[in-house]
């Protein structure tokens, strides 16, 4: 009895481990000895704009990178020089985790979570004739996308599965996506070349590795502090300051007596400071007019990059620049911070960090200052 319950348990086991397997890896694969570097061209389902080209959010090119039972994704957005270095995914099969990785100037951090298989999707369907792309055969998969129909194609010769969350069996080698602003778009496979690549590009050492469990517990713990920290400042008078602007003009806080004033605190390298960008602008024009509301965002950069920043994105605040002193006389460690002053001086708005209804909220607190 004792033997047959061990040599049932045995088949089990190699049947569980050989589904966990199936389910990601595929023997029959290519034997290839190189490292494989992917280039993905992306093309949009209409044709942008001028102003769109232009773009941050413009995604170019998607580069895949396979080493054994690693894979990086990097996503190449148009002139975020930046963003494509410290930004990309990698993916270990081995341990069936993906990780995203966010590489600072002073830290190395990524999110864990584990795969998972894709739901099943039952408007996909299998077309009769494969088709080669770059010398791998692949199935064509029609797949409806936004209410259009897409071809998928998808291979099992790379030994991986790589589906971006499709139900399909393989490794895609063309996938459609979508960015919020810019619509859909068809990324295909345009070069696949072999090399040996560093093993520094798949490792994790010297990473701050969190699940997203922890770092949603540290985001709400950090929330709060926040939200404390705000109605700490409410309510004070508003610390007195004299600046001169990158423009070459001399202002002071007690010139704005009389007015609401909107205090920006940021930096060239922050990415929720880019991102709320043009909301801050479109704020702006909304009071242009008005001669009872002023503008001022304080930059920690100095007064080159602040002007840099400034004509890159047409911002239309008044800007000081070297602002670290006037950031920590306003108690901001947290960028974006946005306040408000009312008539007299006194702080009656104190956000920290991004928000989608910046407008929203601050139009409400310079509408109620000036009643």
């Amino acid at each position: 009895m004792k033997v047959f319950i061990v040599i049932s348990l045995f088949f089990y086991v190699v049947k569980f481990l050989t589904a966990q397997e199936s389910a990601w890896r595929y023997p029959n694969g290519k034997n290839v000895e190189s490292d494989i570097v992917i280039h993905y061209e992306v093309k949009y389902d209409r044709e942008l704009t001028e102003e769109e080209k232009e773009s941050t959010s413009v995604l170019n090119e998607i580069v895949i990178s396979v080493k054994g039972d690693k894979l990086v994704e990097r996503r190449v957005f148009n002139k975020s020089e930046y963003y494509n270095k410290s930004h990309y995914t990698l993916y270990d099969y081995a341990k069936e985790q993906f990780y995203y990785c966010y590489v600072k100037e002073s830290s190395k951090q990524a999110t864990n979570y584990p795969f998972k298989i894709p739901k099943k999707d039952t408007t996909l369907i299998l077309l009769e004739k494969k088709k080669e792309l770059k010398g791998y055969s692949c199935d064509r998969i029609k797949a409806s996308f936004k209410g259009l129909d897409r071809e998928l194609l998808v291979t099992k010769e790379m030994g991986l599965r790589f589906c971006r969350g499709w139900d399909v069996d393989g490794f895609l080698l063309q996938f459609t996506g979508s960015n919020t602003k810019l619509g859909g778009y068809i990324a295909t496979a345009t070069n696949i070349s072999y090399e040996d690549l560093p093993d520094e590009l798949f490792s994790l050492e010297g990473f701050d590795v969190k699940t997203y469990a922890q770092i949603k517990q540290e985001r709400k713990e950090r929330e709060e502090k926040q939200r404390l920290k705000s109605l700490e400042e409410i309510g004070k008078k508003g610390a007195s300051f004299k600046a001169l602007t990158i423009d070459g003009e001399k202002i002071s806080k007690s010139q704005f007596n009389g007015k609401a004033l909107v205090l920006n605190f940021g930096f060239a390298k922050c990415p929720a400071c880019v991102k709320e960008m043009p909301k801050l602008n479109t704020l702006y024009q909304k009071y242009e007019k008005s001669k009872d509301v002023e503008f001022i965002s304080i930059s920690l950069d100095p007064t080159y990059k602040a002007a840099k920043f400034t004509d890159k994105y047409d911002f239309k605040f008044k800007m000081i620049a070297d602002g670290r002193w006037l950031a920590e006389k306003y108690h901001v460690t947290t960028y974006p911070t946005n306040i408000v002053l009312d008539k007299k001086g006194v702080v009656k708005f104190y956000e920290i960090g991004y928000k989608k209804d910046i407008v929203e909220r601050i139009s409400f607190e310079i509408d109620r200052s000036l009643k």
